[in-house]
């Protein structure tokens, strides 16, 4: 079948029930039939299987709304993403809604399933806070045309038109960029995984080097295959970075934070021989022995604007989707300062 034409009555028809049994677990309300748990079950994997996506909004014609909105959250996802939606759900509960949150990585059905629970349980919006995964072959996006009342956070890669909250990474990076510069630096080096992300952060820095008057070295560029670094594999790119002659480092607070260590160990001092910056502005960042220069992604400016799209949604499906770019600011701290 075709995605975007599948009925209710089709799943009904594949599981052998009533379309008002398929109602019931997919749209639960109260005062509706009981139906058994393997049943449920059945229907709610042909439908998964199908990619049944019913009308999100369409959901609360047929009773009281809910006041619940949900967030679909990676598993894997950064710290500010959590900050953000424990911002977000103080907001939403000043308005009287509650925030009702689901976790998967890497899994379109999953995903998919995440979103067809909040359809289950009549959200009257939905915030995706993760929803690209390039290295894993799929988008979300691909999977929500025909649902309204959706927010990204993050701009999405898709046909279809969403509203959004995205920060520029790109001008938090260039910033990045002129800081050091402006402390002297000559040799920076990156270090960010997975190519399919790591390769528009490398335009950023690469654009901003040569406007520094800097020359920009690929080599000295690092991108693991991979999240998950072993510390003999960091221990290796430190190594490397210091025998390059590198004397600061881009990269996020969780690798920053290891790397200066491994520093440390080898005897190379932060900041005078490398200057070590990240991105995220972790809290942790403030208390280190050296306290780390990073990037502020305004995590508290990302969560009131992702309250304030939901909140227009909730009040008219039929908005006009709108785009809220957001700049970022640096924080610098000691593991940057001007030291050769």
């Amino acid at each position: 079948m075709t995605p975007g034409k599948v009925r209710q009555a089709d799943v009904a028809r594949l599981a052998k029930v009533s379309a008002a049994t398929v109602s019931q677990v997919l749209s639960p309300h109260q005062g509706s039939i009981r139906v058994a748990p393997k049943t449920a079950a059945l229907i709610r994997r042909i439908a998964s299987e199908l990619n049944y996506r019913p009308d999100l909004s369409a959901q609360m014609l047929a009773g009281k709304k809910s006041g619940i909105v949900g967030a679909v959250l990676d598993t894997l996802a950064p710290g500010n993403d959590h900050r953000i939606l424990t911002a977000l759900e103080k907001l939403l509960a000043g308005r009287g809604l509650r925030l009702l949150t689901a976790q998967a990585h890497d899994n379109p059905a999953s995903f998919r399933g995440c979103i067809g629970d909040f359809i289950a349980y009549r959200a009257e919006a939905v915030v995706l806070m993760s929803h690209r995964y390039p290295e894993e072959g799929f988008n979300l996006c691909e999977y929500c045309g025909n649902y309204r009342n959706l927010v990204f956070f993050r701009k999405p890669e898709s046909p279809h038109e969403f509203s959004y909250v995205d920060v520029d990474i790109g001008r938090g990076l260039a910033m990045m960029v002129d800081h050091l510069a402006a402390t002297g630096r000559r040799r920076i080096a990156g270090y960010f995984p997975i190519e399919s992300y790591a390769a528009e952060k490398r335009n950023f820095i690469r654009r901003a080097m040569e406007r520094n008057g800097l020359e920009y070295d690929d080599g000295i560029f690092i991108v693991p295959p991979r999240h998950e670094v072993t510390d003999a594999e960091l221990a290796a790119t430190a190594r490397r970075l210091a025998g390059r002659g590198c004397d600061a480092l881009l990269t996020n607070d969780f690798f920053a934070i290891r790397l200066m260590h491994i520093f440390k160990t080898m005897g190379v001092a932060v900041p005078a021989d490398i200057a070590v910056t990240g991105c995220d502005d972790e809290p942790v960042c403030q208390w280190l022995d050296t306290p780390l220069t990073s990037i502020n992604l305004a995590d508290d400016r990302v969560a009131r604007e992702l309250f304030r799209l939901l909140e227009e949604t909730i009040e008219d499906d039929a908005m006009k989707p709108q785009a809220v770019w957001l700049e970022p600011r640096i924080v610098v701290r000691a593991s940057s300062a001007a030291g050769h």
